[in-house]
């Protein structure tokens, strides 16, 4: 019993976790990229941020919910020990930034960083380029891609990959691997979809 309450405190802090990261995420984005003014007069900016904010928070917080269960489920049925919740069941469900320094002495670690970098660089550069394009029409961009939030959630998810991969146990590699899958998701429909149509 002992082992399940602290499963579950831990998945309830992990959760906690992901809505921070979507909640705080889109915050930045939009104290940094703040809509034109055309949004409205009766619209108010803090509100709709907080909104937008607590809206993404929630899916994130629900997708590793779904993700994290899905994965020790995964990890249960491949476990050759005692069944229902080990005690060494890997439940770091986020990148351990203390141990960057092991990412870059692995391989496949570095491979994952160099690419997610690669993509971040080209995401970034590419829609600088389209709403310069959005610009030049007569009235301009009205509202920004969310960019920053979308950035920062992928960079998450590219650094637990590469962290998941140099553990020990790979338990978490399906979860980050999910988990990228949708910040991927996220790049393309926040960020590209509204320019590019």
């Amino acid at each position: 019993m002992n082992v399940l309450k602290k499963y579950l405190v831990r998945m309830c802090a992990i959760v906690a976790i992901y809505f921070v990261l979507g909640f705080g995420a889109h915050l930045v984005d939009e104290v940094l990229d703040m809509p034109h003014p055309y949004c409205g007069p009766h619209t108010s900016w803090f509100r709709l941020a907080l909104y937008r904010g607590v809206h993404l928070g929630i899916i994130f917080a629900a997708a590793i919910f779904f993700i994290a269960n899905l994965s020790v489920v995964v990890d249960w049925v491949r476990a050759t020990g005692p069944r229902p919740l080990r005690e060494d069941l890997d439940m770091d469900y986020y990148p351990r930034f203390w141990q960057a320094s092991r990412w870059l002495r692995s391989r496949l670690s570095r491979l994952v960083l160099i690419a997610g970098f690669l993509v971040i660089v080209g995401y970034w550069t590419a829609t600088i380029i389209w709403i310069w394009e959005a610009e030049q029409s007569p009235h301009g961009m009205i509202s920004p891609p969310h960019r920053i939030s979308s950035v920062i959630c992928f960079g998450w998810s590219v650094a637990w990959l590469a962290d998941s991969l140099q553990r020990k146990s790979k338990s978490t590699v399906v979860g980050s691997v999910l988990f990228m899958m949708l910040t991927s998701w996220q790049l393309y429909v926040v960020g590209v979809y509204p320019l590019v149509g």
